[in-house]
């Protein structure tokens, strides 16, 4: 297993995400890229922000992964096959870090829980769009492939 390791962003004032990202090569999946967010605590320059926008702890906030897309069909090189954010770090910029920090620009695509705007408006600024694929995936009853 081969290992590079790189801090894909500078800390921000008011403790943003900070993404370190690693590129890992594993016998069975190939090159597999992942990142992981970490936030100190957050202050808000809004006069009164929400208290899910408030971030009381430190520490991991998300993670996410990247490796070469294992479906033929889906016509895209790479498959972001994990990206998640703590509900408490939700509007913080911790999961578009992740996104750049592991995926970039670059074609790819993921499945997405057919029963979640907020993901799906993520993505969709994201320049991902359906592809017409559904599945479903232990206990979430309808997913869509999301390519760009």
């Amino acid at each position: 297993m081969t290992r590079r390791a790189l801090d894909a962003s500078t800390p921000h004032p008011g403790g943003r995400p900070t993404v370190t990202s690693s590129t890992t090569q594993m016998p069975t999946l190939g090159s597999t890229s992942i990142g992981v967010a970490r936030c100190g605590a957050r202050t808000s320059t809004r006069r009164r922000p929400p208290p899910q926008s408030r971030w009381s702890r430190t520490g991991v906030v998300g993670f996410a992964a990247v490796q070469a897309t294992p479906e033929p069909d889906a016509g895209r090189p790479e498959e972001l096959t994990m990206l998640y954010v703590l509900a408490r770090a939700h509007g913080g910029g911790a999961g578009q870090a992740l996104l750049d920090a592991t995926l970039g620009g670059r074609p790819a695509s993921l499945w997405v829980a057919a029963d979640n705007p907020r993901a799906h408006s993520f993505y969709r600024r994201n320049g991902f769009t359906p592809d017409g694929s559904t599945s479903s995936f232990g206990p979430i009853e309808t997913t869509v492939r999301l390519v760009r």
